[in-house]
């Protein structure tokens, strides 16, 4: 197991709204704190005013490319950006199905293995429609696997959280199993511990029954109520049991940490010494995969 961050970890500054870093600060930072895998985090970069709306998108993605090469960095990963459905209706959105088919092509240039996505939730006019959105998310993004396999990029479905009223598709390991048993062999599951944490699930059991369908990892951590993104053991989920089920089923590929909250309220000159304390927490969590006290 490698260990990776995302480079949205570096990205806001003292809890500001605005994205603050560039790509290529994220990325320095993150190979100076010591990792050596990279989720490229589409989601700020394709915001109004970012480089992935640009006409010289592709050129920018190269150059982040050649920016990870030089400090040894692999952008194994990528997160494409997202909607809420139910606030945004993404079918026929040309811009939003730009951006995704934007984040896919700039995953290939990069040289990214996998793309995760978010599934969206619909209504059927009175409540949550677990059909609709079954049947909704499937065709959406199906659609999409044909550019992903010319790219090389392996698309990933990321289990949800529910929000505070209502439901939220994929929330359940139910849900997110049909997804993608639905859309096919070449997609993966994305597995956000924080999101599963949210919604009560027995963690252990959820991966046992993902097995070799789980290619991909966000590891944060929360108290349970809020979607905080704390590094792992800052928060309250039990990781000793998690990691030794990861290892029990067989799981291969890298922790990548998505902990952009716990760094946002950092001032610049603390953020290198928190990547490395973030690095060591990836190191202590493969040990206990490997069965260390």
């Amino acid at each position: 197991m490698r260990i990776g961050m995302s480079t949205s970890s570096h990205g806001r500054l003292l809890r500001r709204p605005e994205v603050h870093f560039t790509c290529e600060q994220a990325l320095t930072v993150c190979a100076q704190g010591g990792f050596d895998v990279i989720n490229l985090d589409f989601i700020e970069y394709s915001k109004p005013g970012q480089p992935m709306r640009g006409d010289d998108w592709e050129d920018w993605c190269r150059r982040q490319r050649e920016t990870a090469d030089r400090l040894g960095l692999s952008v194994t990963y990528a997160h494409a950006p997202f909607y809420d459905w139910r606030l945004d209706e993404p079918d026929g959105d040309p811009c939003y199905e730009e951006l995704i088919r934007r984040s896919i092509r700039g995953a290939g240039i990069m040289g990214a293995q996998q793309i995760v996505f978010h599934p969206g939730s619909l209504n059927d006019g009175t409540w949550y429609s677990q059909r609709l959105s079954l049947e909704r998310n499937v065709r959406f993004y199906r659609r999409y696997g044909e550019l992903c396999a010319r790219e090389g990029v392996m698309p990933c479905m990321e289990n949800m959280m529910e929000p505070a009223r209502g439901r939220r598709f994929a929330s359940s390991v139910e849900e997110l199993l049909a997804l993608r048993d639905a859309l096919g062999e070449g997609y993966g599951i994305c597995w956000d511990f924080g999101h599963a944490h949210m919604a009560g699930i027995n963690q252990c059991a959820a991966l046992r029954e993902i097995g070799d369908r789980l290619t991909m990892l966000h590891l944060n951590d929360n108290f349970g109520r809020l979607d905080d993104h704390l590094a792992p053991c800052f928060g309250t989920i039990e990781w000793t049991p998690i990691m030794r089920t990861l290892k029990e089923i067989g799981f291969d590929g890298d922790l990548v940490f998505e902990n952009f909250t716990f760094f946002d309220g950092l001032p610049e000159r603390l953020r290198v010494p928190a990547m490395r304390l973030c690095h060591d927490v990836g190191v202590y969590l493969r040990d206990l995969a490997n069965g260390a006290e």
